[in-house]
């Protein structure tokens, strides 16, 4: 932001204490803010509107950047938010009163993620996005639940065997496996309308959603057998590899963006071509 256009808002913005809904769509962090039973914003302080009015600069200047930011964060919440969801069911149990909120922000999270395809592409593929994430992050409630019957949490010396948990059953009684087979429709949901017929794209997306799998329940297991550290290292993986295959998906998101920019320009100059001849 330019200097002299800093010193306007903020002068602008002096005394004034309107209330409004914040249009962020991410929380905003100013903690003296003040929301309403359901946690949404409805009063700004100064600090926060200044925030709100440089990132309307921002997304004047570059609005595909600001874009790209926001999908970044909500695939790391994503990641983030099942981690929660994780601790919390391995330190205070499945019936944990804090678990219903930490599930009802994941879905809310696949929902946004959703959003994220509907202006490029459609509503139904946004909707479908939305509908297969939260399938996903379900399997990965059962897949923790399914863990936690195996050891019991109480004595020290009781593990799960990661690779027996694999190999045991098949698909109708181990969850893993139909977690595992549902993140491959995820990448070919997402290959067939992003990048239909190109086979290295198809071969990205599943490669990326079966390691994503493997990683996450490397990670619970670790965290389940009080291996911390080690639990610790996968998020972390995890994490830097969302905001890897997010980068690549913001790039076939512009690639589509600028495709349908330019059918519409097309369309305008038909048009008036149109409307020339007719004169």
């Amino acid at each position: 932001m330019i200097e002299g256009e800093e010193e306007e808002v903020v002068s602008s913005l002096e005394g004034e204490e309107e209330e409004r809904t914040c249009t962020y769509e991410w929380e905003c962090s100013d903690v003296s803010c003040v929301k309403d039973q359901d946690n949404h914003l409805v009063f700004c302080t100064q600090e926060c509107q200044l925030k709100y009015h440089k990132h309307k600069l921002m997304e004047q200047m570059n609005p595909f950047k600001v874009e790209e930011d926001n999908f970044k964060h909500l695939w790391i919440l994503h990641v983030s938010l099942t981690r929660q969801f994780l601790l919390e069911v391995v330190n205070d149990g499945i019936s944990s009163e804090n678990l219903p909120s930490i599930q009802s922000e994941l879905v809310q999270n696949q929902f946004h993620i959703g959003n994220k395809f509907k202006i490029p592409y459609d509503n139904d593929f946004g909707e479908a996005v939305t509908r297969l994430l939260t399938e996903h992050i379900l399997l990965a409630k059962k897949v923790i639940e399914q863990l936690l019957k195996r050891v019991d949490l109480t004595e020290a010396n009781e593990t799960v065997d990661i690779d027996k948990y694999r190999e045991d059953g098949d698909e109708s009684n181990n969850i893993y496996q139909q977690w595992l087979k549902q993140s491959i429709i995820i990448a070919k949901a997402l290959y067939h309308r992003m990048a239909p017929g190109n086979k290295d794209i198809k071969k990205k997306f599943i490669q990326f959603m079966t390691e994503h799998i493997e990683m996450t329940l490397e990670e619970f297991v670790s965290e389940v057998n009080g291996d911390t550290d080690k639990s610790l290292k996968f998020y972390h993986h995890a994490v830097k590899d969302i905001i890897q295959f997010a980068e690549f998906m913001v790039s076939l998101l512009l690639e589509q963006i600028q495709m349908k920019k330019k059918d519409k320009e097309e369309e305008e100059q038909t048009a008036i071509v149109s409307v020339k001849t007719k004169i």
